[in-house]
């Protein structure tokens, strides 16, 4: 490959990692007096001169950067990167266990017995069979306590002796995994789903506890959750871009892109998305996130009767399954119903906030997808420990 009568080579990154597949992690191409050259990402090449030596720099979801030096040879080639797969993940990590309050172990083994009557030992038998940890899942609207429990057994797509993977499927209602055990109190996480798409449930064992952790399965937008989560602004403001005009046909992605837009930016989003977040917010009637982009989007350009009435809506559909939009909410509805502030609607904005108040004293704002301590999503709040025997035994996903 030629430029200008230079001989060039033509730059490509493939990811080693099979966990990053299909995510586009953003790239630096700088020279060897580490001047920039290119900013790219793993899916688009770029042309160097050859013969040169080049710095290629690029920041995966859990914080990762990875530096690697290359000298260009030939009309292309390849550029390998991979994150140490043996770092703890800290991309959208949502613990059922210390990280969450607590840890959750795997079960103790039951202690040796003396002969007791029939009936004891029945007894006996039925407390050993306990599952040590559950999960539970449940859809509806928690800010109702409508949130109920659905029979779902999500699909095992690969298992190992300390991993295992699950597959969560679509649902056009709000949903919600908890996480139960018997010595500590426990977790509920939303499911980032929608009609369009499932998610991933990855279960990980140690040997003194479990932890669970959910992604979306759109590639792009489990980047951003990854970049949102370890506070990796300019990352996630050049992922957010490409996933908002690129009109993803996926609610879930389209949303996150739009928290993430609203939170590198912190003023105003451009005005040009405005129509994009208004077909958001109407088209998807039953997610909450669509009304809360919305509203703050209308907030934050002065627009507050319009940013009122679509926070008051949040609170219809039920509780955000991201916790951008759960404060963004509360904050705004807090302001709304301060009656000095001479908005109108401030009895409305006062009985919607009441609404969401008991779940932001109880929401973990480190974590970027909604998750609460909880006896379940109805009940936000400290709990003594559940022994849930109609839940799946997170065991023996790894029998």
């Amino acid at each position: 490959m030629d430029g200008e009568g230079v001989a060039m080579t033509l730059l490509r990154f493939t990811l080693t990692s099979p966990e990053l597949q299909g995510i586009d992690v953003p790239i630096e191409v700088r020279d060897s007096k580490m001047k920039l050259l290119h900013e790219t990402s793993a899916s688009r090449p770029v042309p160097v001169p050859a013969g040169s030596s080049y710095v290629i720099t690029a920041r995966f979801p859990a914080g990762q950067t990875i530096t690697d030096v290359v000298k260009a040879e030939g009309a292309e080639m390849s550029v390998a990167l991979g994150a140490d797969e043996e770092q703890e993940p800290e991309a959208t990590l949502y613990f059922a266990s210390e990280r969450a309050m607590s840890a959750a172990a795997p079960p103790p083994l039951p202690k040796k017995r003396k002969r007791r009557s029939a009936a004891r030992s029945a007894e006996s038998a039925a407390a050993v069979v306990v599952p040590a940890a559950t999960m539970r899942f449940f859809s509806g609207n928690a800010l109702d306590a409508n949130a109920h429990p659905v029979a779902l057994t999500p699909e095992t797509r690969s298992t190992s002796p300390v991993v295992s993977e699950l597959y969560a499927p679509p649902s056009n209602e709000c949903r919600f995994l908890r996480c139960a055990h018997a010595n500590l109190p426990p977790v509920n996480i939303a499911l980032p789903v929608s009609g369009e798409r499932g998610c991933s449930i990855v279960v990980r064992r140690e040997t003194k506890r479990y932890w669970v952790e959910v992604y979306p399965l759109n590639p792009q937008a489990k980047l951003l959750l990854g970049y949102a989560q370890n506070q990796l602004v300019q990352s996630e403001a050049a992922v957010a871009k490409r996933l908002l005009f690129e009109k993803v046909q996926d609610p879930i992605g389209a949303t996150i892109g739009a928290y993430s837009l609203l939170r590198v930016t912190q003023l105003k989003v451009s005005s040009e998305i405005g129509d994009w977040l208004a077909n958001l917010m109407m088209y998807f009637d039953w997610l909450p996130d669509g009304a809360a982009v919305r509203a703050e989007h209308l907030a934050r350009w002065g627009k507050h009767d319009e940013a009122l009435k679509a926070f008051v809506e949040v609170t219809r559909r039920g509780l955000p399954l991201f916790s951008d939009g759960i404060r963004y909410t509360h904050d705004r509805l807090r302001y709304y119903a301060d009656v000095t502030n001479e908005i109108a609607g401030a009895a409305q904005a006062q009985k919607a906030l009441e609404r969401i108040k008991p779940f932001v004293r109880q929401v973990d704002f480190t974590k970027s997808v909604t998750t609460f301590l909880g006896t379940d999503p109805n009940h936000p709040g400290p709990s003594d420990p559940l022994q849930d025997t109609a839940g799946m035994n997170v065991a023996s996903l790894f029998a």
